[in-house]
């Protein structure tokens, strides 16, 4: 790989402890062996080998940057390249993920084409025993393709579309920039919905690639992820509150049912584990919900089918808890069917 001046998308990994995953991330990417591209390696204060393992790549590769900085979380981590990238386009990659080499040079090629605010790519799940879940294999171009920003907020809602990792697609840097958006060190971890949501409703032009680009390892204890119940509600609270001041800042129709869709998204994140919390995040989150019941009220019934119902003769905590279940169960009978 040979260095360019100005590269045409910047990609930004935020590594923390992450010594068993990160050349099999990194390399991945050199792979494709483009030359308009820079790969920014955030050092989020590993404590393990993470931090030389960037070093050498930045040393073999001169398109590697290396940043080291005091953990801080993936939010801060993430903010930092971005504020760092110099590309037209930006992209994301957790360090314990991957891209497909060949799919991810067609969607650079894809971008230098057409230059559209946002472009979809194609994800799919890996689980711990190696197999495969396909993502957002479902979304449909033709609804996405030359269409306006309000048809396709529309499209998202009404076909119930769940885009919210900002790995899920690439995005004009310009549009972070002029508008100010960065994750919300507050939020860490769980930030990554408001952030798409912020994304979206500020482009115009949106496209999606066919190509299956990003693999998205699952494993417990990857970065972002808490088992600290009384801190990820917290975070949680404060992402409904930002999604309920953006809401009320919107004039349009089509924004503002967007944005209450993907809002629902986190409300079922909150209340739906609700009979795991203990007595104490029990009360906490009663309390919440009662203050809260319009809001939860409103974002239900843009989600539909049985979140509406149930949210509708239950009230929010009971109908939120209900449709919760119910998922569970279907997610069970679906893994034993199709296993």
């Amino acid at each position: 790989m040979e260095k360019t001046n100005t590269p045409f998308v910047s990609i930004v990994i935020p590594v923390y402890n992450a010594e068993s995953y990160i050349r099999h991330c990194v390399t991945s990417i050199v792979d494709t062996k483009l030359h308009n591209i820079e790969v920014i390696l955030v050092d989020d204060g590993s404590t393990d080998t993470s931090g030389a393992v960037c070093d050498t790549f930045a040393e073999e590769f001169k398109q590697v940057r290396v940043i080291h900085k005091e953990n801080g979380g993936v939010a801060s981590a993430r903010n930092v390249g971005i504020e760092s990238s110099q590309g037209e386009y930006i992209y994301f990659v957790d360090n314990d993920d991957w891209v497909d080499s060949s799919a991810f040079v067609q969607s650079v090629t894809l971008l230098q084409g057409t230059m559209p605010d946002v472009l979809f790519n194609r994800y799919t799940t890996v689980q711990t025993n190696g197999t495969h879940t396909a993502g957002n294999m479902y979304i449909d171009a033709s609804c996405i393709h030359g269409k306006s920003r309000d048809q396709v907020l529309t499209y998202i809602q009404e076909h119930r579309v769940n885009v919210m990792a900002p790995w899920e697609y690439f995005c004009k840097r310009k549009i972070l920039m002029e508008n100010n958006i960065r994750f919300n060190t507050a939020q860490n971890g769980v930030d990554d919905a408001f952030f798409s949501a912020c994304v979206f409703i500020a482009s115009t032009t949106y496209m999606v690639g066919e190509s299956l680009v990003y693999f998205w390892r699952q494993r417990i204890e990857s970065q972002g992820r808490t088992h600290n119940h009384k801190a990820l509600c917290t975070k949680l609270m404060s992402v409904l509150e930002s999604f309920d001041q953006l809401i009320q800042k919107q004039s349009t129709d089509s924004v503002r049912t967007y944005l209450k869709y993907a809002a629902y998204k986190q409300c079922y994140a909150l209340v739906g584990p609700y009979t795991t919390y203990d007595s104490t995040l029990r009360a906490e989150i009663q309390k919440w919900v009662t203050t809260h019941a319009k809001f939860i009220q409103e974002t239900a019934e843009v989600s539909g089918g049985i979140h509406k119902v149930t949210n509708r003769f239950l009230g929010p905590l009971c109908g939120t808890v209900l449709s919760y279940q119910l998922a569970r169960i279907k997610g069970i009978i679906y893994q034993y069917v199709y296993r």
